[in-house]
């Protein structure tokens, strides 16, 4: 007797937004999803959306991005210090470069199997490019590769020469040779370097280094000394690209931990969205995806932490509901295509030029 096929079970909107109201309840956190670029004209929507909404005590951002702007990384990291007790970073899958400041700036880092991390680097405007960009390091690098070359070059000529000139010529005039020959191999290289590229990819570095040591005053969540910790994020790995999983992650910071089974299962219901950065930037998405709490609620969570002890509720009913704002889209959210296609996107948010 063949057996039947069983189809696969689809969640519906009202159970994924369940499910992230649950984890909300078990962290008394927040759920804020961020896959998008980090730039300034966002850090202004996150920080708009953490102003406008009934805050419970800590904050859970679950971050997709290829990075971008260190002072829109930087601004974002310390909102949701300033307006939560705790910040917890999720990394469900691809998170990059000026994403790596922001977990900096984290109290606790919790990295599925698929998450990764980057070295703490930025991003620049390639050279003579309209588009595209490079890492920070690759000037540095480069320049850091090219001296040693030389050097090498110089060493190794100084003691052919020697060697094969023996005493009938001055250690003076053998320096010179190796020197003019060393120059001759490499004049031409250096030339194609550029000065100013180069400091201002020292400097874009140093920047980085700069918030990332404010930010983690804060979330002190480094197993290192700062200093030691940071010029390891951004000096140690070999590539921009380098990955930074949960096992690397634990050599780095304090608290790192995997994902619950529920926590899981909110990022397979979204998909790719919970997985890889978008392209398109009308596919950008920076939102809460747990409804804020009711007024009632933050009345009580208020008086319980000492706050004002005669507030007079409001006449209307609504105030009970718990409402998302403009920036939450539990009540609207589903599993799979076209879950991603019912979570609202960034749009109309002018960009800001720094």
């Amino acid at each position: 007797m063949a057996k039947k096929k069983t189809k696969a079970a689809v969640s519906t909107p009202d159970q994924f937004s369940a499910l992230a109201n649950k984890i909300a309840k078990s962290l008394d956190a927040d759920l804020l999803l961020y896959n998008a670029p980090i730039e300034r004209h966002l850090d202004q929507h996150v920080i708009e959306l953490c102003c406008s909404r009934r805050r419970r005590s800590n904050v859970a951002l679950f971050l997709v991005t290829s990075g971008g702007d260190a002072d829109a990384a930087y601004r974002i990291a310390t909102c949701l210090q300033n307006k939560y007790k705790r910040f917890l970073l999720f990394v469900p899958g691809y998170c990059k470069s000026a994403g790596t400041l922001i977990a900096l700036g984290a109290h606790q880092i919790i990295i599925s199997d698929q998450g990764e991390n980057g070295p703490l680097d930025v991003q620049l405007q390639r050279k003579d490019e309209l588009v595209g960009s490079e890492s920070g390091l690759t000037s540095t690098t480069a320049l850091k590769t090219l001296n040693e070359q030389a050097y090498l070059a110089f060493e190794y000529f100084l003691l052919k020469i020697t060697q094969g000139a023996g005493a009938s010529i001055s250690t003076k005039t053998i320096t010179d040779i190796a020197v003019k020959m060393t120059c001759g191999t490499f004049s031409h290289i250096y030339q194609q370097i550029d000065p100013i590229h180069v400091a201002e990819a020292e400097r874009a570095l140093q920047v980085a280094k700069a918030y990332g040591y404010r930010l983690v005053g804060r979330s002190r969540n480094l197993i290192s000394d700062p200093n030691d910790a940071l010029e390891h994020l951004i000096s140690h790995y070999p590539s921009h690209g380098f990955i930074i999983d949960q096992g690397e992650a634990k050599k780095i910071f304090k608290n790192v931990r995997d994902f619950s089974p529920d926590e899981a299962m909110l990022i397979k219901h979204l998909g790719p969205l919970g997985r890889w950065p978008v392209a398109r930037e009308d596919d950008h998405r920076v939102l809460f995806i747990s409804t804020e709490i009711p007024a009632r609620a933050r009345q009580k969570a208020r008086l319980i932490k000492g706050g004002p002890k005669h507030v007079r509720p409001k006449k209307s009913g609504s105030t009970n509901k718990s409402r998302t704002g403009a920036g939450d889209a539990a009540a609207a959210t589903g599993t799979g295509p076209s879950v991603v296609a019912q979570i609202p996107s960034v749009q109309g948010i002018p960009r800001r030029h720094a």
